[in-house]
Formats: C-alpha cells, structure tokens, sequence
C-alpha cells in the first residue's frame, strides 16, 4: 500500500472510495475520500484496492454527472451581460478538493479564488484573506468525521467542526452582515447546528451524513448568480446539490448579484 492508492473499505462493502494519503505504521493508515469530504483511518487489512477499470468507471461517472449539473444549470440561467455574479473566496483544507471546486466554479463562470489552508491555521489565517479579496460569498470547508454518533451535540467527538466553527466566528467578526458576507461551511459529518450558531448562512450537515465535494460549490454558485433583490430558501439553494437537505442546511439567504445598465453607443 503507497500513498496515492485508491482503496476501499471491506467492513463498509467498499461503497466510498478512498485516496491514501498517509501510512501511520504497518496497521493504520489515513485515508481521504476520493468524491466526499471525509478523513478517516483504518486497519490495513480492511483495504481492499480498487481495481482500474473499476476506478476509471467511477470517475468517468463522477465527471458526466459534474457536467449534466453544470450544464442544466447554465442553461437556466438568464442571458444577460449587464449582470455581475458574486465573487467567492473558497477556503479548503484539501488541495485536490479545492483543484476540482475550482475547476467547476470556472464551469460555472463564477469569480472564484481559492485558498489552501489546513482546518486548524484557517480561523488565524482567514481574515486576511478576506481583507485582501473582499468576497460576496465564504467558503469554508475541507475534512470532517463524527466519531461518535451517539453524542452528535459534543464537539470532542468532531475531527473539524471546532476548527470551522473558530473560522466563522473570525469571518463575522470582520463581517458581520450575513447579507454582505455569505458564509458556507462544513464538511462530512460536520455539526451542522454549531456551524449555523457561529454565523453561517449555509453548513453541513444536518443530517450527519458524507456531503459531496462539489455541494458547496452548487450552492455557491446559486447565491452567486441570484439578483440582491431575491431571497432563496434551502429549497432554491439546493436545488442542484447532490446531497440535498441531510447534507446541507442554513436559512434564507440572499442573492449577491447586481444588475448593472450598460449605455449603448450611438
């Protein structure tokens, strides 16, 4: 087993596929979810490799499914050229996430600049990031696990959500307009209530499940091209993410786009 290796869990029937993206010892290694935002280690002997074909069909089917969302998305969109769509300032933990949310967001013809930054520096790192780019919308995401489901309102018990948690409080101590500045946070598992508590408009997730790599871009992308004068509800918001109401929540939220009037020559 290298770094690298795409693997699955036998205990779990391999059904999320994973990067190895650390190797502890002989037993334990550290494993990253190759389309869900979830770290987690496990026993070597529970990997299972995933085979070539296999993976090349996963992620073929990973990239039609990205490209039918976009592509339905845009052809919604109004076809207006006198409009400027908010900006995003994407803050993720994970540079692989954060190529491929960038990646989409240009797709989807957002402004969009992203920032790696591991989950524990992003409270004492995001405000100047935030003083240099001056976003419409936050995002705040990465690597989250719940370790214990049985206590989902203890934040011991998160791998993350105290570290996003932290990152939003610094966000809206520097904004505190959830108008001005739109927040959205949080990763697999994530708490979702402490998340909403700090100050985000939109988090993961409420319903303790693994959320999609791309569901925070969908989301952001929804604010991001809604006219200031409307406000969405999580229905409007979620209506192109993957993992719907379970994987985010938030309350309503309003667009940041601004119509502009472009004088015509004579």
């Amino acid at each position: 087993m290298e770094v690298g290796d795409i693997v699955g869990r036998k205990s779990y029937g391999c059904d999320v596929f994973f990067r190895v993206t650390n190797i502890l010892n002989e037993q334990r290694i550290v494993l990253t979810g190759v389309n869900y935002r979830l770290l987690v280690c496990a026993e070597t002997n529970d990997l299972r490799p995933i085979r070539l074909d296999v993976l090349r069909d996963f992620r073929m089917r990973f990239i039609d499914d990205a490209e039918s969302r976009v592509r339905k998305i845009i052809q919604s969109r109004p076809n207006r050229d006198d409009c400027k769509a908010g900006k995003v300032l994407h803050i993720d933990s994970d540079p692989e996430y954060l190529k491929i949310c960038l990646h989409y967001y240009d797709q989807l013809a957002v402004p969009a600049i992203g920032e790696n930054i591991v989950e524990y520096q992003q409270a004492n790192q995001i405000v100047q990031y935030l003083e240099r780019d001056f976003p419409d919308i936050l995002v705040i995401t990465g690597h989250d696990s719940l370790y214990n489901k049985k206590a989902p309102g203890n934040m011991e018990n998160y791998r993350s959500s105290g570290f996003f948690r932290e990152a939003i409080r610094a966000a809206r101590c520097f904004n505190p307009s959830k108008d001005s500045l739109v927040i959205i946070a949080g990763a697999c598992q994530s708490n979702y209530e402490a998340l909403i508590e700090a100050g985000a408009n939109i988090a993961s997730s409420p319903g303790r499940i693994l959320i999609h790599a791309l569901d925070p871009v969908f989301a952001a992308e929804k604010i991001a091209f809604t006219s200031i004068e409307t406000v969405l509800d999580m229905e409007d918001i979620l209506e192109n993410s993957v993992t719907g109401r379970q994987g985010l929540g938030g309350y309503q939220t309003r667009g940041v786009m601004r119509e502009g009037f472009k004088a015509r020559m004579a």
